[in-house]
Formats: C-alpha cells, sequence, structure tokens
C-alpha cells in the first residue's frame, strides 16, 4: 500500500467511526479504554514538564483538545478527515 492509498483508507475509516469516536474518551466505555488512558498520561506528562501549548494533529472529533483546554493548556488541531473535523463545530453551535 502506497502512502496515498493509505491515507485515503485512512480517511475512509475515521469518517465513518466520526460519529461513535468520542465514546473511546468517555470514562465508562470499557471496550477500548487506551485512548482515555493515554489521554490521561499525556496531560500528567504535560503538567510535569510545565507545557503551555499543545498542537493536536489529528484531532479527530476533538475530545481530547476539550480535556485539555479544560485543564488550561492552549491547543490547537488540525484533521484531515471532514467528518471528524466538522462534528465539533456541528456539536457546538447546535448546543448554544
Amino acid at each position: 500500500m502506497d502512502l496515498t492509498e493509505g491515507k485515503e483508507k485512512s480517511k475512509e475509516y475515521y469518517d465513518q467511526v466520526a460519529q461513535t469516536y468520542k465514546q473511546m474518551y468517555e470514562e465508562n466505555y470499557d471496550k477500548y479504554p487506551a485512548n482515555l488512558i493515554r489521554l490521561k498520561l499525556l496531560i500528567k506528562k504535560l503538567k510535569e514538564t510545565n507545557t503551555k501549548t499543545v498542537l493536536d494533529v489529528g484531532c479527530g472529533t476533538c475530545t481530547p483538545m476539550i480535556r485539555l483546554l479544560k485543564e488550561g493548556f492552549d491547543v490547537r488541531g488540525c484533521d484531515f478527515s471532514s467528518e471528524m473535523s466538522y462534528l465539533p463545530y456541528f456539536h457546538q453551535t447546535n448546543t448554544q
């Protein structure tokens, strides 16, 4: 598989799982807790190293970004999946 094909397959996958992806970061999600565990470890390490700014490349549904913002970090992110990066905007504008 070449880089272009791999990128397209990845994009298709994340576009398909976009609606349920944020569940992987919820405390009660026990099917695959690794994402939440990694996020907690990352936050701990960022605080230990006095990091202030975070760039989240592949930010997906922005669930980790929102958590990092709540923890006081300055966060920016991007994602190549249009479905993933559209969802946070959609949820934000529909809950205001």
